[in-house]
């Protein structure tokens, strides 16, 4: 019994460094040995081997994501909606298009023409679906979503950081109209509230009344 549990271990062993050292060769040689991301797929070809090759239907939607996002004019919150309006489903079942996964899209390099596996990079041999450039200006935009200056003085709101939504518990922001009117409104970040608008005048009440 021990002598052959050491030789079913072995094999195993055996069979285990065979397929990591045929996986790491395919990706050195430029093939992919994982599902196929969004906007490609996966297909046989008449020798019966896997191969990758762009789908028709989504790769548009997925350059068109690239492109609009490039702008700086979209969260990925509004870039899902604008998505879903167009019709772009997700490859869950068909489902509309998350906003984790327009993150997982900006994020892949895959798309430029490189894949990435277990903290290492490769460049495969699959057409690509955008260029470098337009990828690194996307990566800039999500980038810039953390690093917004904080400008004291240039709007000097008196409620700045201080309160929250009672409905969903985001951020409430304040913005100025016609140069002089204070307004506050939830951000909505999760997208549960409606945006109504409250004048500063209107939250100021309370604290005079106290003071």
């Amino acid at each position: 019994w021990d002598m052959a549990v050491m030789f079913a271990r072995s094999y195993v062993l055996q069979l285990s460094d065979n397929v990591k050292r045929s996986s790491e060769q395919k990706l050195k040689n430029g093939e992919w040995i994982c599902r196929a991301p969004t906007g490609y797929r996966n297909i046989r070809d008449e020798n019966g081997k896997s191969e990758i090759v762009i789908d028709p239907e989504a790769a548009p939607f997925v350059v068109k994501m690239f492109e609009l996002y490039a702008t700086g004019n979209h969260s990925m919150i509004t870039l899902s909606k604008e998505m879903r309006k167009a019709g772009f489903l997700g490859r869950q079942g068909g489902k509309p298009i998350t906003i984790s996964q327009v993150g997982r899209i900006l994020k892949n390099r895959f798309y430029y023409g490189v894949m990435e596996l277990n903290g290492k990079q490769y460049p495969h041999r699959y057409p690509p679906l955008i260029s470098m450039n337009l990828y690194l200006k996307c990566r800039k935009v999500m980038e810039s979503w953390h690093k917004k200056p904080f400008q004291h003085a240039a709007k000097p709101f008196i409620f700045r950081g201080l309160l929250v939504c009672n409905h969903c518990g985001c951020t409430i922001t304040a913005e100025m109209s016609k140069g002089k009117y204070v307004y506050y409104h939830c951000t909505n970040f999760r997208g549960i509230c409606k945006k109504l608008y409250v004048p500063e005048d209107v939250l100021l009440k309370p604290i005079k009344g106290y003071l």
